[in-house]
């Protein structure tokens, strides 16, 4: 009998690399269903990086550059493919509480189409229309 494991994803869906975690994870448990368990925890990014007094990449000349280069370079190694929003990043403060509050049941899927959504239609999720239609 194949051991079961749990991975216990905390993410906010204006991450790419959490959307990148997050595929691989479902990749993984693809070739494995019954020895993996993905248990989502959704927070709110904006909220931790006011409370620690850090800032967004974006807004430093210097890490914006190189975070541009390190999503093209990951999502390269991955096999994935990324379209930032040209909004990037959006205010996720809505849909952050919105997937914190969704059923257990439906929060993989949830956070599926919120996660393609932003990085593979390029949707502005600060936008509730966005998300509601997701």
């Amino acid at each position: 009998m194949t051991a079961r494991h749990s991975i216990e994803l905390f993410y906010d869906v204006v991450s790419p690399w959490a959307y990148m975690a997050f595929r691989n994870v479902q990749r993984l448990r693809e070739r494995h269903p019954a020895a993996l368990e993905l248990r989502l925890r959704p927070f709110f990014l904006g909220g931790v990086m006011q409370a620690s007094g850090n800032r967004p990449p974006f807004t430093v000349p210097a890490k914006g550059a190189y975070m541009v280069q390190d999503i093209a370079r990951s999502a390269a190694y991955y096999g994935m493919s990324i379209t930032v929003p040209a909004n990037f990043p959006p205010n996720t403060l809505g849909v952050q509480r919105l997937l914190s509050v969704a059923p257990p049941e439906r929060l993989e899927a949830l956070t599926d189409a919120c996660f393609r959504a932003m990085f593979e239609e390029g949707a502005d999720l600060a936008r509730p229309e966005a998300w509601r239609a997701a």
